[in-house]
């Protein structure tokens, strides 16, 4: 090794200076804010309405008014990310329903 080598005398933080790097390479870590809920929503339930999905243990289908309830809670209790699975009352061969703008998502 050579003798000219020396520990540097400044150390480079620039990747460092706003708190969106620094979340980026921050040692790894899982948070509630870090996870995205899976939420079913039904144009078919009533308001009060929740049904329980049986192949996904812990999964429920909310009803279109319930959902934004059900968000709420999800967000006070940490979780900031929710994925909406809308299920419309009516289904044909060209998904025509997938392009309501009045649709269930």
């Amino acid at each position: 090794m050579s003798d000219n080598m020396e520990f540097p005398t400044k150390r480079m933080r620039r990747l460092r200076k706003s708190p969106q790097i620094r979340n980026i390479l921050r040692e790894t870590r899982l948070h509630p804010s870090d996870l995205i809920y899976p939420m079913f929503v039904s144009e078919k339930l009533g308001r009060g309405d929740v049904e329980a999905i049986d192949t996904m243990p812990g999964q429920f289908r909310y009803s279109v008014d319930d959902a934004v309830s059900e968000a709420s809670r999800l967000e006070d209790e940490g979780l900031s990310s929710v994925l909406i699975f809308g299920m419309p009352s009516a289904k044909d061969e060209l998904a025509s329903v997938a392009h309501d703008p009045h649709g269930v998502v």
